[in-house]
C-alpha cells in the first residue's frame, strides 16, 4: 500500500498547480489515509487485515478520482 500511497503523494506534487485550489485538500487526504493505514498496521502487529486493506483501497481510489477530476 505505501508504493501506491507514494505514488499518489507524486501525482499530487507534481500536478500541484492545475488542481483548481483544492491542493492542500488532496495533500490533507492523502496524510489522513497514510495515517489510517499506519494506526491499523501497528494496532494489528504490523500489518492490516484484508477489511482495512478494501477500505484503504475505496479511500485512495476515490482521492485518485478527485484528483482526475481536479486536473481538468
Amino acid at each position: 500500500m505505501l508504493h501506491r500511497d507514494n505514488r499518489i503523494g507524486g501525482r499530487l506534487n507534481a500536478d500541484g498547480g492545475k488542481l483548481g485550489g483544492n491542493y492542500g485538500s488532496l495533500k490533507q487526504q492523502q496524510q489522513s489515509i497514510r495515517q489510517q493505514e499506519q494506526a491499523d498496521a501497528a494496532a494489528n502487529g504490523g500489518h492490516i487485515t484484508k477489511t482495512q486493506q478494501q477500505q484503504l483501497n475505496t479511500e485512495e481510489n476515490q482521492l485518485n478520482r478527485e484528483i482526475r477530476t481536479d486536473q481538468r
